[in-house]
């Protein structure tokens, strides 16, 4: 964005952004602040370079002659122009996290003060990271970005925030990854894309198995609570129990929850965007919404919070439960960010991070702190994430915000 004075266009002031698509520009009737709209955010700038005593000082400093005498114009970057974190993963001890940029670098930094530690390796300069996992051991990281590239190290950590960084694969797939899990002993990894399932081996550094299911799936995996060796298939529809290798039903389809929060109507298509179980492996918590066509889409509009208890994936059929808070809370609900202990994390409307204790009253939630609303927006709300410890993390931009014991329960 430039600012020129008249009537000679001299270039008064210049605020370089590089990232973001400006769709409208406005003053202030006095002329010494400018408003822009990007998305859903308006920003307000009163540059040092836009006050001054009136506009006749300015157009006598213009020019004497022809020769020009105005002061060099003021040129500063826009926090935007950084660039920008596109993908997040915390390690198991709050000590680190892991980030993606958009010009397809993985960093590791620290989780205390946000210090960049090292470039752990990188996809192509042209393709941004889209995806991103670092293993609860801390020994293994896996990446994908946009244009289906996949990468994964193995890490050996030697102390004082050093590590070696091993090959473990670097393939390419037909379209995105939507999903990375690892099993619980780290020996197998999880490759999920919209179409299609992987299994890799991290001992051998080879495909396993793979399972290709001909049109996009809704659902999201993750390891069963009860018995370690298998997964459990989740979508808005049923539940399925598989083995991890081979990648094969264990046994019958179950419904999907029984307990569910909604603020749509049940007869829309839905995809299951995010998925956690509670510290104490009684809960799994995930959230549906409406199907757009775009995996990454995170609106709010048509949430649905659906619990499932693990006692009831050892039932053929599981039983229903009923709640008359449910479609209260979710209607609350702006963005799902995790769960602590035994409760979900998440923003509301009014950009407070909040928790609701399972199975409490709505009346129960509990705000905790507000996040300024200019530090999110869709692509910042889709990253930000709750580590074990309960530290939130946010990006904006090319910077993460770190909230460290925010929640008191």
């Amino acid at each position: 964005m430039s600012v020129w004075l008249f009537p000679r266009l001299s270039l008064l002031y210049r605020l370089v952004n590089e990232n973001e698509y400006i769709r409208s520009l406005t003053f202030s009737p006095d002329g010494q602040r400018f408003y822009d709209i990007r998305g859903s955010i308006c920003n307000v700038w009163e540059p040092d370079a836009l006050i001054r005593a009136d506009e006749e000082s300015l157009e006598d400093q213009s020019s004497v002659g022809d020769v020009s005498i105005t002061s060099e114009p003021v040129i500063r970057s826009d926090e935007s122009s950084q660039c920008p974190v596109t993908a997040l993963s915390s390690d198991s001890e709050d000590r680190y996290f892991c980030v993606g940029r958009d010009n397809g670098t993985v960093i590791i930094q620290e989780a205390l003060d946000g210090k960049r530690i090292r470039k752990v390796y990188g996809h192509s300069s042209t393709s941004a990271v889209n995806s991103l996992l670092w293993s609860p051991s801390g020994r293994y990281m896996v990446s994908g970005d946009d244009s289906g590239r996949i990468i994964a190290k193995r890490l050996h950590f030697k102390g004082e925030a050093k590590w070696a960084v091993y090959a473990l694969l670097d393939i390419r797939l037909s379209e995105s990854v939507q999903q990375f899990l690892f099993s619980q002993d780290e020996k197998l990894l999880l490759i999920s894309t919209a179409t299609s399932d992987y299994i890799w081996s991290t001992r051998k550094k080879e495909q396993i198995c793979s399972r290709h299911w001909g049109s996009r799936q809704s659902r999201r995996w993750i390891t069963h609570p009860l018995e370690p060796s298998l997964l459990i298939w989740i979508d808005p529809e049923v539940v399925h129990t598989y083995t991890w290798d081979p990648l094969e039903h264990s046994d019958s389809p179950q419904p999907a929850s029984n307990t569910h929060m909604s603020t749509d109507h049940p007869s829309t298509k839905k995809v299951v965007q995010w998925i956690a179980l509670t510290e104490d492996k009684q809960t799994i918590v995930f959230e549906s919404l409406p199907s757009t066509g775009h995996f990454s889409t995170r609106s709010s509009s048509g949430l649905h919070i659906e619990l499932l208890s693990t006692s009831d994936l050892r039932r053929q059929h599981p039983h229903a439960l009923s709640s008359d808070c449910m479609a209260d809370l979710a209607g609350r609900v702006k963005r799902l960010i995790g769960t602590y202990k035994d409760t979900i994390v998440f923003l509301d409307y009014d950009y407070w991070v909040c928790t609701w204790r399972i199975e409490s009253a709505v009346l129960d939630v509990k705000r905790h702190f507000f996040f300024p609303r200019d530090w999110l927006n869709s692509g910042t709300l889709q990253m930000a994430t709750l580590n074990r410890q309960g530290t939130f993390l946010c990006p904006k931009y090319g910077d993460v915000a770190i909230v460290r014991r925010g929640l008191r329960l």
